[in-house]
């Protein structure tokens, strides 16, 4: 008996000590300049490991991920599922920006050629097809594009040379199917802190909403003896505060409910409020206020520890009254660069697709523009123009791979500076 009442405390400690792994979850609200209101959800999880560490055995990170990395050898991985149009005008920039419909790129390492390359994303698509119930079985040659000058791996690989694929799905439909997978890879599923708020009635409801997955190996040396597993699951959502009856504002008006405390497993739950040039009066008193200069920008935010307030209270709820002067209107300030988009011309035989790039920075900027055209939309390259009013600009780098019918689509990426204080306008027949 004496054996038995022993063993129990000493594998606890082993089994704890076996992971190394933290998991953190934040909040971010932001009031926008034209009565919405932005909430970003962010959660990550980070699971330092060895070489020699089996990805199989996991903690807090999700079992089903963990096989991805391992099974198909990816080094970085990014999948988005968005509805609605991001106001780039008038909201400026998210923190994650996303196409609209299904997004998806990696990074594969160790390939021999492109011909593995291909038969990993392959079948890494239609993994995730099924994880979140998504149309990504769709993603073929014919929607595949290899970028080479867009897309920048977000790793530290020492010069290892890594493939990448991207495609995209403009047209996926986003609902409860994709959401609720995607909640089920959180360490406290949808039960505890933030992820409580993420109902299907509200998420929806919104003028827009993004889901978003980023996992990442990061090597610490060359030899990548050790890496950090990196697992960042995040939600973009755009609600109008008309809905709610003015300008004022809670976490209870906004989500339907308050919340009952952090996630148990998490280290560190925090909710953040931009008040930058806001006159709000806040019914809790904030944990700590952060003042940040960047770009000549100021922000101020508060900030909630959530595990603090849930041992003062059982129901977490903030509410912003809003002390402004209705008779002043607040100027929208643009962002430093931002595009638009449209067709011109007569009938179907004759078209251009046309796009506006604005810049209100104070200095020239350096772009580079990625263009996805399907196989069936056929384009010129000789009638590609870039135009500042009469004056007519030469791209730095200009890199076109023709579509095919029926098996790959047009490529197309052009390097370009763009004055201050300017609008050019790219086209192309």
């Amino acid at each position: 008996m004496v054996h038995f009442a022993v063993w129990p405390l000493l594998f606890l400690p082993l089994a704890a000590a076996a992971f190394n792994d933290v998991f953190d979850e934040e909040l971010l609200i932001k009031p926008l300049p034209d009565g919405f209101v932005y909430s970003y959800f962010q959660f990550t999880t980070r699971w330092q490991l060895a070489a020699n560490d089996s990805l199989l055995h996991t903690h807090l990170v999700s079992r089903s991920l963990a096989e991805l990395v391992h099974h198909y050898d990816v080094s970085e991985l990014h999948l988005s599922f968005t509805n609605g149009i991001w106001r780039y005008e008038n909201w400026g920039f998210p923190v994650v920006d996303a196409g609209p419909g299904a997004e998806v790129w990696a990074w594969f390492a160790n390939a021999k050629d492109d011909a593995e390359v291909d038969g990993r994303w392959k079948q890494l698509c239609g993994t995730l097809s099924g994880l979140f119930c998504a149309s990504l079985s769709f993603v073929d040659g014919t929607n595949t594009f290899r970028p080479e000058y867009s897309l920048r791996p977000q790793t530290h690989r020492f010069g290892e040379e890594l493939r990448v694929r991207y495609a995209a799905l403009p047209r996926e439909i986003v609902c409860t199917e994709n959401l609720t997978p995607w909640k089920k890879l959180l360490p406290c599923k949808l039960r505890e802190g933030f992820a409580s708020l993420l109902t299907p009635d509200h998420v929806y409801s919104g003028n827009y909403h993004s889901l978003a997955l980023h996992v990442r190996k990061l090597c610490d040396d060359a030899e990548c003896g050790r890496f950090q597993l990196e697992v960042r699951q995040s939600v973009s959502l755009v609600q109008d505060q008309r809905l709610f009856g003015g300008k004022d504002w809670s976490v209870r008006k906004l989500f339907g409910q308050g919340m009952e405390g952090a996630c148990t497993l998490a280290a560190s739950s925090k909710l953040y409020v931009d008040v930058t040039d806001r006159s709000y009066e806040m019914t809790q008193v904030p944990t700590d206020v952060i003042r940040t200069t960047r770009g000549g920008a100021s922000s101020v935010l508060y900030e909630y520890d959530i595990k603090q307030f849930e041992r003062k209270q059982r129901m977490f709820n903030v509410a912003a009254v809003d002390r402004a002067d209705p008779n002043v209107v607040s100027l929208i300030q643009p962002p430093p660069i931002y595009s638009k988009r449209f067709i011109s011309g007569v009938g179907q035989e004759r078209g251009r697709i046309v796009t506006r790039i604005t810049n209100t920075h104070w200095t020239d900027l350096n772009l580079i523009i990625f263009e996805n055209i399907p196989w069936f939309v056929p384009i010129y390259l000789h009638t590609l123009k870039i135009t500042q009013g009469p004056i007519q600009h030469t791209p730095r780098t200009v890199k076109y791979i023709p579509g095919r019918q029926r098996e790959r689509p047009s490529h197309l990426e052009i390097a370009l500076t763009i004055p201050k204080r300017s609008t050019l306008e790219l086209s192309i027949d």
